[in-house]
């Protein structure tokens, strides 16, 4: 309904010797349309925005560079994407 303040997100467990974390950025966002408000493909609604959810300081300065490099590609439309410490799912 979108009146719970919650977004429906997905936490994804990985290994970054396996796998760095730059690299899940770059496919998150070769998915989404990162200037959508409250929303990705049919879905629309507060609960639908897109944001990355950092679990370190390493993760959160990763996620704001990489938009930094997208508002840059985008320009001048702005970037919806929220950055944000993740907290309980």
């Amino acid at each position: 309904s979108g009146r719970t303040g919650h977004t429906e997100a997905v936490q994804v467990t990985f290994d970054p010797t396996f796998l760095p974390y730059s690299d899940l950025l770059t496919v998150f966002f070769d998915i989404i349309d990162p200037t959508t408000v409250n929303g990705q493909g049919n879905d629309f609604g507060t609960q639908y925005r897109t944001g990355v959810y950092y679990h370190s300081p390493a993760q959160e300065l990763a996620a704001k560079d990489m938009l930094k490099q997208l508002a840059a590609k985008y320009a001048p439309t702005p970037i919806a994407t929220e950055v944000k410490e993740a907290t309980e799912w």
